[in-house]
């Protein structure tokens, strides 16, 4: 597999957090591991506890189950430490994400996923110095994020997939904010409360 990017893709922030399938991805295929950490050699890449549960959760053959444990850690990854504190300001975010993605009707079709509620929070909670790297870019939808580069990889049947890498944005949440508080605020005036 080969990796095309946009021309920005290297000069991204410094932090990269990696969802799910791109990790996956990564590690499915070791020429494009190594062609992906040696074009990116300048960025941390993050492994969110709830990441990590994902990419080891459902592997029942100890072989496999030990592989994916061995890849994740590998020098290049950083896990978050588990932190109660940090832990509910991050639910916090997750639920207003999760407001917000509802009002604007982002969800209606299919439901975005807890993980990607909490790597939303924690971009969110880290911005604008960190970004996720997703092959679901709906699930972190332009009312909320900016998409900064495009890395599309050319899988082995020559199809490409693209792989988007999204940061949060403050000023778009804060509008969304204000509409969710506007909507608050009519509803308890014509309840009563």
């Amino acid at each position: 597999m080969k990796i095309f990017t946009t021309n920005n893709a290297t000069a991204i922030g410094t932090y990269l957090l990696i969802d799910n399938d791109f990790l996956s991805e990564l590690f499915r295929d070791s020429e494009l591991a190594k062609e992906f950490f040696s074009l990116f050699n300048k960025n941390t890449f993050l492994i969110d506890p709830l990441t990590e549960f994902e990419f080891l959760r459902d592997v029942f053959v100890p072989r496999h189950r030990r592989l994916k444990k061995a890849f994740l850690t590998q020098p290049f990854f950083l896990s978050f430490p588990h932190n109660q504190e940090i832990f509910m300001q991050l639910a916090e975010n997750a639920m207003l994400l999760s407001l917000i993605y509802s009002h604007k009707g982002h969800n209606k079709n299919t439901k975005i996923s807890l993980v990607d509620l909490f790597l939303g929070s924690r971009c969110m909670l880290n911005a604008p110095s960190m970004q996720i790297i997703t092959g679901n870019k709906k699930d972190f939808p332009t009312s909320v994020y900016d998409i900064v580069s495009i890395i599309n990889i050319e899988q082995n049947d020559g199809s490409i997939k693209p792989y988007s890498i999204v940061q949060f944005n403050k000023q778009k949440f804060n509008a969304c904010y204000k509409e969710i508080q506007k909507m608050e605020e009519k509803y308890e005036k014509s309840s009563g409360q």
